[in-house]
């Protein structure tokens, strides 16, 4: 579970930016972000965007899974300013 770095609806709430997933490390995650199959939530807003979190989300793309986030595609990722 990725550590928490402000309540989810704070960071919901709070001014956002996109940035390139690979930058996406150490930011604060604004968004939810799921891929289906599984359909599980690897990133809730308010938690810290790690690198090993990334990964999996990688792994997932090159599977064949969905994204379900801001950018259907997951080139970027939703953080807080």
């Amino acid at each position: 579970i990725p550590p928490l770095a402000m309540a989810p609806r704070e960071a919901a709430l709070s001014a956002q930016t996109m940035v390139d997933r690979e930058r996406a490390a150490g930011r604060t995650c604004a968004e939810m972000v799921m891929f289906y199959p599984p359909g599980i939530p690897l990133l809730m807003p308010g938690e810290v965007v790690t690198q090993e979190t990334l990964d999996v989300c990688q792994q997932l793309l090159a599977a064949g899974a969905n994204p379900y986030a801001s950018d259907p595609t997951f080139q970027t990722i939703c953080v807080v300013q």
